[in-house]
């Protein structure tokens, strides 16, 4: 709480925050799902109480799933999918993200948005890349095409002259 009262004092220093995933302990394999949604929910909820008005972009750490490292392609349905953090996710991040984000983040965890007219953020799925995700011992080709995604967000970048922070 002691850095949340801090950027709230200096909130006038910076228009927007990245939040870079790995909220919950790292206490692995007693977590589960439910205890990951709750960190979820409250993490972003005392980022809003302390950053009231300002932009917040997350991206998903390799600690959100349960058990950790666990996240299945798109193509994995049921039970054993991932859509419960990324439907959450969706829901709790909803305020600063467009429509086309949303769909991204709930398909497989990525999305972009415009952070000001000439300024992208991309937040991807690095998870995807994590090779204790045993996911990809199934398909490890382009889960969710997020690879060839972002080309073409960065093509569209490119074209327009637009600067792209990734996260």
């Amino acid at each position: 709480i002691n850095l949340m009262k801090h950027l709230n004092k200096t909130s006038d220093q910076f228009d927007w925050v990245y939040v870079t995933g790995d909220l919950p302990a790292h206490n692995d394999w007693s977590q589960t799902r439910d205890d990951q949604i709750e960190v979820l929910v409250n993490m972003t909820t005392v980022i809003k109480t302390y950053l009231p008005g300002k932009q917040i972009y997350f991206s998903i750490g390799n600690h959100e799933s349960a058990p950790v490292n666990s996240f299945p392609p798109p193509f994995i349905t049921g039970k054993e999918s991932i859509s419960w953090l990324l439907d959450k996710s969706a829901e709790v991040w909803g305020e600063w993200l467009t429509d086309d984000a949303i769909k991204t983040l709930k398909k497989a965890g990525y999305y972009s948005v415009y952070v000001k007219p000439d300024l992208k953020v991309i937040s991807l799925q690095t998870n995807f890349c994590n090779k204790e995700n045993w996911w990809l011992l199934i398909n490890s080709t382009d889960p969710g095409d997020m690879l060839k995604w972002l080309i073409d967000e960065l093509l569209d970048a490119e074209k327009k002259g637009e600067k792209v922070h990734i996260i």
